[in-house]
């Protein structure tokens, strides 16, 4: 089998597999979310600069890719449990500030995004 690779525009140097599950051990890469449009970026953590592993990118493609980008980065969450326990915080806080606020209803939505993207892979 042919292996698939997309670069970020105009950076040739990270390189990434694009794969057709949703990597499971990786964390979002939180590079913007028109960094490869229509594409989720993945990395793992690396105990060196760039603390990045750059020969272990992924990407994978879904419509929702904004969403997810922007729910990401509003929430500082790279895991769907990430997420989760950001919403189980802003639930248990009396008072929201405007920037949860602004980010509870995205990252809820977000969580059921991936939650039927990973359900519709068991399936398969």
């Amino acid at each position: 089998m042919e292996e698939k690779r997309i670069y970020i525009e105009d950076d040739m140097h990270h390189r990434f597999e694009l794969v057709d599950k949703w990597p499971q051990n990786y964390l979002i890469w939180n590079i913007g979310y028109d960094a490869i449009p229509g594409y989720v970026p993945f990395c793992q953590l690396a105990s060196h600069q760039p603390f990045v592993n750059e020969n272990t990118l992924k990407a994978y493609k879904t419509d929702a890719y904004k969403e997810i980008m922007i729910a990401t980065f509003g929430s500082c969450s790279l895991t769907l449990e990430d997420m989760k326990k950001y919403l189980q915080r802003c639930q248990k806080n009396k008072k929201l500030t405007s920037w949860d606020r602004k980010y509870v209803p995205k990252v809820e939505e977000v969580v059921k995004i991936v939650e039927r993207i990973l359900e519709e892979e068991e399936s398969k």
